[in-house]
């Protein structure tokens, strides 16, 4: 069933790969010329940690696009939508527009800072993962979550799909106190490795419990 907000969102669509495209240019941009002036860099561990990093913010991105899209490809998401308001209309575009912002700073967080280097400061720029990057990562998926669930509720979706939400926002909390708690300096390489182990445990089961549901729905009932 076509409505309103389902027109509406092929625009959030398109802003969301317009996004992740742009956020994998100006990283990859950074990073192979931060390699070309630096070749040593190759041999460095954070180097690959950034890369790691990359690849599990592209894959957590590419969810919101794929999981939007299937949300509006079900007649049942769409038939409720139809119900709504537009006061609850215009509050769901303005948390798409959230969401959407807090993916463009997963990307930003990972900027090494080298394309914005003015005079001698290249040589002070390190590929090293700063104290508070994990931390500030963790949070801004958190706040994505939180805003899903938001948008869940105006929507007035299922009580699973905010409880996931719930969920997955709780344990990046979680992981985000541990980072800022621990003592990160000392065990710098197993917190580094650990953190980015969770966040591709979890990047898995976002798919597994929400993402591949949702597109199978989404082809067992075509709109």
């Amino acid at each position: 069933m076509e409505t309103f907000y389902t027109r509406l969102s092929e625009k959030i669509s398109d802003l969301i790969l317009a996004v992740i495209a742009l956020g994998l240019l100006v990283v990859s941009v950074e990073y192979v010329q931060f390699l070309t002036d630096h070749p040593s860099t190759i041999r460095d561990p954070e180097f690959w940690k950034r890369i790691a990093l990359t690849a599990l913010v592209t894959v957590f991105t590419a969810y919101k696009f794929v999981a939007y899209s299937a949300y509006f490809c079900n007649p049942d998401n769409g038939a409720r939508l139809a119900g709504l308001s537009p006061r609850r209309i215009v509050v769901l575009f303005l948390l798409d527009l959230v969401e959407v912002t807090l993916v463009a700073w997963l990307y930003a967080i990972l900027l090494i800072g080298h394309l914005t280097s003015l005079g001698g400061r290249e040589a002070t720029i390190s590929v090293e993962l700063g104290a508070t990057m994990l931390p500030f990562l963790f949070l801004f998926l958190a706040l994505w979550h939180l805003t899903v669930l938001v948008w869940y509720r105006v929507a007035r979706g299922g009580y699973r799909d905010m409880l996931i939400h719930l969920a997955f926002a709780l344990a990046y909390l979680a992981m985000m106190t541990l980072l800022l708690a621990a003592d990160t300096v000392r065990y710098k390489e197993l917190f580094d490795w650990g953190a980015i182990a969770f966040f591709a445990g979890c990047v898995a089961l976002l798919y597994w419990v929400k993402g591949i549901p949702d597109i199978r729905n989404a082809l067992e009932k075509p709109a």
